[in-house]
């Protein structure tokens, strides 16, 4: 009596094991070298805007929403504009101009875009010359005018607001996200002090209906 063929062999003495993992191969190519750490870097940037004065005494923003801002080479933005009379007139027309939430950074990366404009090199000689690994001194504690403009809110914002603003600013200024460790010492520096003034101060008096 023949004896059967085994039903996991297939033509060619190759198993159909085999055939199902070439064809799911050519089905599925291995996607090419890089892809997952670019896709993790994409997962790293937040959105941002910078905004800086100009000599016109105006403001000049520039935001970055499809790729984060780099030194070297410098990454042009996705939009900008000037002519802003106040700060946070510039900050609305640069959210109104980006199709997704931005998060605010330092201002050196609106300077660096205003001196291209002016066909300067982005970064000042002295900036370039600044080594970046030299121990920076601490920063001084933020006076009681400054902690809330460097958080972004104001003095009578409730807990829930201090912990969101810190959050944003600590992303837009993180040393790992290509913020200045400067600013991100000032960030943190100012959110304890002003969570031990929200904590003095007590929680809000419930509102009457």
């Amino acid at each position: 009596m023949p004896r059967r063929a085994s039903s996991t062999t297939g033509f060619g003495g190759d198993s159909i094991d085999e055939a199902r993992a070439l064809r799911r191969r050519k089905d599925h190519p291995a996607p090419p070298v890089g892809t997952d750490q670019n896709h993790r870097d994409q997962g790293l940037f937040a959105p941002s805007c910078s905004v800086t004065t100009t000599r016109r005494r105006r403001f000049l923003w520039a935001a970055w929403w499809t790729v984060p801002p780099s030194r070297e080479p410098f990454r042009k933005p996705d939009s900008f504009a000037g002519g802003a009379r106040t700060r946070d007139e510039a900050l609305a027309q640069a959210r109104s101009a980006a199709p997704v939430p931005l998060v605010e950074i330092e201002p050196l990366w609106a300077r660096a875009w205003a001196r291209v404009l002016l066909g300067q090199a982005p970064w000042s000689v002295r900036a370039a010359e600044r080594p970046r690994a030299s121990v920076r001194p601490a920063p001084a504690p933020p006076t009681a005018t400054s902690i809330w403009e460097i958080l972004g809110i104001t003095s009578r914002s409730t807990a829930d607001d201090l912990k969101r603003a810190f959050r944003q600013r600590a992303l837009a200024t993180h040393p790992d996200r290509g913020g200045d460790p400067e600013a991100f010492r000032q960030v943190q520096a100012a959110f304890k002090e002003a969570q031990r003034r929200i904590a003095r101060r007590g929680p809000a008096p419930a509102r009457r209906r």
